[in-house]
């Protein structure tokens, strides 16, 4: 627990989505959170079955001086960032790898380095100073879904460690990221699942682009899957 000069305690504004905001909901104390905000139905009802105040957008009158990020999916303007004097994100990539949408994916059809990093938040989307980070190893039997557990549970782990040390008045700032690294759009993305030329791909790209988008929320390859993939076993062997 933090307190300020006045002797009142400190609340964040949690800024949540997906799987791991539901997971954060549940296991943060009630008193340290000033507003739940969230898009995410799943997310909103179990912030409102712990009594939580609830918003959409990000408020800007919660009180809170400080907020927290997983998976909130809008990038935060600059006047939105100025409110708080500190805010920091979760982010299911390891930095400077994988910036941007669906680093779990970019790992696996891309081979980049995979992992979980807690940032401090900049106007630059992902391009914050990193606090920490907890690398995941690929292997070469990963689908996108047993790649995503893992990075989840590499999240929950530094949220199990940094939370704590975040409401107890720590204000840890980070270290510049490296250069280099990657960035990728959600477009990016769609465009593979939806308008790859799989005709052409060679068989284990095929079988490569399909792991990678077998993952939760994803429906995986739209474009004649069913007709090439009969190709691919029989290229295989």
């Amino acid at each position: 627990m933090s307190e300020n000069v006045a002797g009142r305690r400190e609340r964040f504004d949690l800024l949540l989505g997906a799987e791991i905001g539901r997971w954060i909901v549940d296991v943060v104390d009630a008193a340290d959170v000033a507003v739940v905000v969230t898009r995410d139905p799943v997310v909103a009802d179990a912030a409102r079955a712990r009594g939580l105040a609830i918003a959409r957008d990000v408020p800007t009158s919660s009180g809170a001086r400080f907020a927290f990020s997983a998976h909130w999916p809008t990038f935060l303007s600059a006047d939105q960032l100025a409110a708080y004097e500190h805010a920091w994100n979760l982010h299911p990539g390891l930095l400077p790898w994988g910036r941007g949408y669906g680093p779990v994916f970019w790992a696996l059809w891309a081979g980049e380095p995979a992992g979980a990093t807690l940032h401090t938040m900049s106007a630059g989307l992902d391009k914050g100073p990193v606090v920490a980070q907890r690398a995941v190893a690929v292997a070469a039997d990963d689908t996108g879904d047993s790649l995503y557990r893992r990075v989840h549970e590499a999240s929950q782990a530094l949220f199990l460690e940094w939370w704590p040390r975040l409401v107890a008045g720590e204000r840890p700032t980070g270290d510049p990221q490296p250069t280099g690294g990657s960035y990728h759009a959600r477009a990016d993305l769609l465009r593979l699942r939806d308008k790859a030329d799989i005709e052409s791909m060679p068989g284990r790209d095929v079988i490569r682009l399909a792991r990678a988008l077998a993952m939760p929320g994803m429906p995986g390859l739209r474009v004649g899957m069913r007709h090439r993939l009969s190709i691919v076993v029989d290229e295989e062997g």
